[in-house]
């Protein structure tokens, strides 16, 4: 096991105990359905950042496509009659 791996298992253990805790202290000082509508309210916000980075970055990749104009050659002779 390398060293990165380990400091992401330990950052993923603390963080998972950080949101266990402010959850239960949550619920003990707030209420079920407070905590329910913090929840769900989170899951909303998120989904929202979500699909506006989305479609942000859509716009982007279409401002950045190349435009170009290819010219019509003209003749440098003119047509006899």
């Amino acid at each position: 096991m390398n060293k990165s791996t380990l400091k992401n298992t330990f950052a993923g253990i603390s963080a998972m105990f950080a949101v266990v805790s402010i959850g239960y202290f949550g619920i003990q000082y707030l209420g079920r359905y407070i905590m329910v509508a913090i929840g769900g309210g989170m899951i909303g916000l998120s989904a929202v950042a979500y699909l506006t980075e989305e479609w942000l970055s859509s716009q982007q990749s279409l401002s950045k496509t190349p435009v170009v104009n290819q010219l019509q050659p003209k003749s440098i002779y003119k047509k006899k009659r």
